[in-house]
């Protein structure tokens, strides 16, 4: 899918689009799930790619009490909450303490824990390091919609509709010789004066 038809499709200006996949924007929590639904791809699944799971990983969480079950009906932004609220007070920390030990402010903090903020990504690896644990591992607390799931052939089958329709309104344009968005007017030559006429020889 090209670059443009994809942006309109996951609800992303191109230009931003063009800015994450060189690596150059700090996506918000929010934008990072709209790009994965999109894509149709969870979020453990790409971070796992960036950075695979080792034998030492494993034996690091294999101790761990289990999470609780995503809420049903939550926000991205809720289970990011609770998954930092629960990693937290595995270790014992008050907000305070997480608080310096993350570079968060405890204000800040109090927001995400409460499901109403939409951190950047710098700041998601932040907490994350501070709760001692690797992205993979943590966005697991996060699913994709299932809504978003059943939507996304729809979407996707809409957003090829559309360029389907957009190309076949150009050819008839082109056809009937009209002008549509997009065309180039046609090249124009000026005229050439007419060349005088030489009298006849009498």
């Amino acid at each position: 899918m090209a670059q443009a038809a994809f942006a309109r499709h996951a609800g992303l200006a191109r230009t931003y689009l063009g800015s994450l996949e060189r690596g150059q924007a700090n996506p918000t929590l929010g934008t990072v799930m709209t790009y994965l639904e999109a894509v149709d791809v969870q979020p453990w699944d790409l971070m796992r790619a960036m950075a695979p799971e080792t034998a030492a990983l494993k034996a690091q969480h294999a101790g761990e009490s289990p999470r609780p079950k995503p809420k049903r009906g939550a926000t991205y932004n809720e289970l990011f909450g609770a998954a930092v609220l629960h990693g937290r007070q595995r270790l014992g920390l008050s907000q305070e303490q997480f608080s310096l030990r993350s570079g968060v402010s405890r204000a800040h903090l109090s927001v995400l824990e409460n499901g109403v903020g939409n951190p950047t990504y710098t700041v998601m690896l932040r907490i994350i390091a501070a709760l001692e644990e690797q992205p993979w591992s943590f966005f697991r607390a996060i699913p994709l919609h299932p809504k978003s799931q059943q939507t996304l052939h729809d979407r996707t089958a809409q957003a090829r509709a559309r360029e389907a329709q957009r190309s076949e309104r150009a050819r008839a344009a082109v056809a009937a010789g009209l002008p549509f968005p997009g065309a180039r007017p046609p090249a124009t030559q000026p005229r050439r004066a007419a060349a005088p006429r030489r009298p006849r020889a009498t």
